[in-house]
């Protein structure tokens, strides 16, 4: 290797770990005992793609674990409400407008009238409020790649972005 490509190596690992200590919550005992262990860049480069595998891995359990634990908490809030309304129902019989329970205390009340809405079409135009403008940024960024000049906005250099294929 020559002395050229050996201090682009060098350059590179050493921005590779300033890169990886920066990142918020990420151990330094991991930078420092896994990333100066290995030998080369591309060592470096692949130890840290298994890093970002393992925190894909982890990223994918607790998103199910959230998905689950949403489907069981509208399950349980459907018993919730189920309870409610067996509860106001025998009240309601039984004709009982408050009862004092160890777990609280149950009172039956009015609510006051709610809106329904039969036919939207039909309600005069003064009762509709306007939305305010938004920005089409899609035509804005089909004009300006087609050479239009518009006040206010210019388009980007672009950048380089790292793209990984899964085997």
């Amino acid at each position: 290797m020559s002395t050229h490509a050996l201090q682009r190596e060098t350059e590179a690992a050493r921005v590779l770990k300033e890169a990886l200590a920066a990142i918020p919550n990420m151990d330094e005992e991991t930078v420092r005992d896994s990333i100066e262990g290995q030998t080369s860049l591309h060592e470096m480069i692949a130890y840290t793609m298994m890093l970002i595998n393992e925190d894909e891995i982890l990223c994918a359990g607790i998103d199910k674990l959230v998905k689950d634990l949403g489907a069981r908490s509208t399950r349980l809030q459907s018993r919730i409400d189920a309870h409610r309304n067996a509860i106001r129902r025998a009240m309601e019989v039984g004709e009982i407008k408050s009862l004092q329970t160890p777990s609280g205390t149950l009172s039956l009340r009015n609510t006051p009238r709610g809106l329904e809405i039969l036919d939207e079409w039909l309600i005069p135009h003064e009762y509709f409020v306007p939305k305010d403008p938004e920005l089409d940024r899609k035509k804005l960024k089909d004009d300006l790649k087609n050479g239009k000049e518009i006040p206010g906005c210019v388009l980007d250099n672009g950048s380089v972005t790292l793209s990984i294929r899964r085997t």
